[in-house]
């Protein structure tokens, strides 16, 4: 299962090539989701 984390600085053109990605890597559907990033990770991303 792949977990699609983005933070605030991403752009939803970023989002579309990481899907494209996971279509080229013919990941099936239901073996990724798109989920919130934790507080812990966003502070972490920060440093």
């Amino acid at each position: 299962m792949y977990l699609i984390k983005v933070d605030k600085q991403a752009s939803f053109g970023d989002l579309i090539d990481l899907l494209d990605e996971i279509q080229i890597c013919d990941i099936p559907v239901g073996h990724y989701a798109e989920v919130e990033l934790t507080e812990a990770e966003s502070l972490e991303l920060s440093k």
